[in-house]
């Protein structure tokens, strides 16, 4: 018998987790991609507070509305006899 066992707290946090780190790392190339400037003349902390930002309601929106990728594909198919 198959049966689909719920994901627990720690795979919808490490999903979360997962998507703001994309969310920042999105957000700082969109950031110092927005000019011709030079990669070391970059404003590093508006890149930094941008960032950090966009993690953040990246995470509020996984609080609110769970990842989907926790029902789906972090999900665990256990095989049980019966």
């Amino acid at each position: 018998m198959n049966t689909v066992t719920s994901p627990g707290p720690i795979t919808a946090i490490r999903a979360a987790l997962t998507r703001a780190a994309r969310t920042a790392a999105q957000t700082a190339l969109a950031t110092l991609g927005t000019g011709a400037v030079n990669i070391i003349d970059a404003d590093w902390q508006a890149v930094a507070a941008l960032s950090a930002g966009a993690a953040v309601v990246s995470i509020l929106t996984s609080v609110a509305f769970p990842p989907p990728e926790v029902g789906t594909v972090l999900a665990t198919i256990e095989h049980t006899e019966g």
